[in-house]
């Protein structure tokens, strides 16, 4: 910048008596002119010096002097900015969804069945055989009806007995008379009502199997049991 003032003082020296020499006359002009060429000449070689004529001179075409134009100062840089560290842009914290609350079911209530009622059972039926006086009683019947034919009195066999017993609870369990296959030579089965007497019942199977009133027949074997309302009897002969 210093160097740029002086250039311009310096040429502001030299160009300012030129600009007077400019508005003077012409002998003035001449005179100037002289008196430089003395100060060339001491100062430097010696320079032939020019006589003045005395014809006119003409001017010099004046020189517009164009004003120096001043440097624009140079412009001082601006110290970059120090970028700003960009703030971290902090997510927002997202509220967490709730959970919806969704309604207490309750259970379907099943209405309870009433219960069942159950039959009352029947009270179980018992196989009872008959009593010895029962068989008696059936036996003696027998005897009296084989008498009045002219026939004698046939024997008790208990091992025959105790096959006609065998028998006749057979036929209480299955609820109906029905005749078994043996060897015995006659049988008499039947079902009647509990009140009937041994007596009767012995009459009874006589006179279904009238061979029982025969001779033929000498050992007989009686076998009977309960079942509820009835009685179940067997008579055999052999």
């Amino acid at each position: 910048m210093k160097q740029i003032l002086i250039a311009i003082l310096v040429a502001v020296l030299f160009l300012f008596p030129a600009c007077q020499s400019f508005s003077q006359p012409v002998e003035d002009t001449a005179v100037s002119f002289e008196k430089e060429t003395v100060l060339t000449q001491e100062t430097a070689e010696p320079v032939q010096t020019v006589n003045p004529t005395n014809e006119p001179i003409e001017p010099t075409q004046k020189l517009t002097l164009k004003p120096t134009e001043t440097p624009e100062p140079t412009s001082t840089e601006k110290p970059t900015e120090t970028a700003k560290p960009t703030e971290t842009v902090k997510p927002k914290q997202t509220s967490s969804p709730q959970p919806t609350t969704q309604p207490t079911v309750k259970p379907t209530e099943i209405p309870t069945p009433d219960p069942t009622a159950k039959p009352t059972p029947e009270p179980e039926v018992e196989i009872v055989s008959v009593s010895s006086s029962y068989i008696n009683a059936a036996m003696a019947e027998i005897n009296r009806l084989r008498k009045e034919n002219g026939v004698p009195p046939a024997t008790y066999s208990g091992s025959i007995s105790s096959s006609c017993q065998s028998h006749a609870e057979k036929m209480a369990e299955s609820g109906s008379p029905f005749h078994a296959s043996g060897t015995y030579m006659f049988e008499a089965v039947g079902r009647a009502s509990r009140h009937m007497s041994g007596g009767t019942m012995g009459g009874s199977a006589a006179n279904h199997v009238v061979q029982l009133q025969s001779e033929e027949v000498t050992k007989i074997g009686i076998g009977a049991v309960y079942y509820g309302d009835y009685v179940f009897y067997v008579v055999r002969g052999d």
